[in-house]
């Protein structure tokens, strides 16, 4: 019978209830890495001295086991490494050396190009969408790139590219959006800070 009562009340809108319900804290943003800053034309030779900073820019930490860099059509796996919420993961481009938890070594990676993409990939499968983290391309469209599977993906727009920038000078990522203004030419790299 009190079921029955309590029923009616509810269905002719009489039941009124005082007492606090919680709202469920929301869901922390799981960590997401992005490229950061590219310095595809260092000051001197571009051998050995080229860098690229990921970033977790998520609130979790992110195991980079099995990812992949692809700049047009060359292709590297990044070591096995964690990224820590708000952290920075330099690699170097070409050159050899010991792994850290903030710098890893990619010396069989070919020099990024003046004319380029870079993509970051959580697995090998380089034509799937799903499978790209990050993009940027600067100097113009390469005639061989993965542009088509970056606009899929919703990570870039469809003939956009950041333009070239100085000798010495890095392109870095404002944290906003999937086009090419939303990235800067920096004067002072600050890749690794």
């Amino acid at each position: 019978m009190k079921t029955k009562s309590l029923l009616l009340l509810l269905s002719l809108g009489l039941w009124h209830c005082s007492h606090k319900i919680n709202q469920p804290m929301q869901p922390t943003l799981p960590g997401k890495i992005v490229v950061n800053e590219v310095l595809y034309d260092p000051t001197g030779s571009n051998s050995e001295n080229q860098l690229v900073e990921l970033k977790n820019i998520g609130s979790e930490p992110v195991e980079l086991n099995g990812w992949w860099f692809c700049a047009r059509q060359d292709y590297a796996q990044i070591p096995d490494v964690t990224i820590a919420p708000d952290a920075f993961l330099v690699a170097h481009i070409g050159a050899t050396g010991t792994n850290t938890s903030t710098d890893v070594f990619l010396p069989f990676m070919l020099t990024l190009q003046s004319v380029s993409d870079l993509n970051l990939y959580r697995d090998g499968n380089f034509s799937n969408a799903s499978s790209m983290v990050s993009f940027v391309q600067w100097g113009g469209v390469p005639p061989i790139g993965r542009e088509s599977v970056a606009v899929a993906a919703g990570l870039w727009t469809s003939g956009d590219f950041v333009p070239g920038v100085a000798e010495g000078h890095s392109i870095e990522y404002d944290g906003n959006g999937n086009r090419a203004d939303d990235w800067i030419d920096q004067a002072n790299p600050t890749i690794g800070f």
